[in-house]
């Protein structure tokens, strides 16, 4: 009987043991999820803000691209105007030199004069005009 007594005994305390344990292990279980839960909040803001500055980024990106694109435009217009009509008076300036060398007339060579002056007029025109867009879009003053 003294023998079953102790094995009853010893039995209790092995469980009682088991129970301190358990209840030690469940308490620092309860800690850990706190922790992890203010973890966790901390991390969602973390993850809001980091969302909101992504949004920022990508209105500046969206910003930046429209204003790239208004510069391509620009850009075109100036070298369609390089292009297009700039070259159209000095090519006409170089054709009526060409002619001018070779007239003997004065009369000939007065009407020459003439149209390299229209055209020397008509891109200093132009240039002055391209002049104004850049200095327009600058901010400076026009020449």
């Amino acid at each position: 009987m003294d023998q079953l007594f102790s094995m009853a005994v010893s039995k209790l305390i092995s469980i009682a043991y088991y129970c301190h344990l358990r209840k030690e292990q469940f308490s620092i279980l309860k800690e850990t999820n706190k922790e992890l839960e203010r973890k966790n909040v901390a991390l969602e803001a973390i993850n809001l803000r980091v969302l909101e500055m992504n949004d920022d980024m990508a209105h500046n990106v969206l910003s930046q691209d429209q204003g790239i694109q208004e510069l391509k435009r620009f850009i075109d217009d100036i070298s369609f105007r390089n292009s297009h009509h700039l070259r159209a008076p000095l090519s006409r300036i170089l054709g009526l030199i060409k002619l001018y060398r070779y007239e003997s007339s004065l009369e000939g060579r007065t009407v020459y004069m003439d149209l390299i002056e229209k055209s020397a007029e008509e891109l200093d025109h132009i240039i002055r005009d391209i002049a104004r867009t850049l200095s327009e879009t600058r901010g400076d003053s026009p020449l």
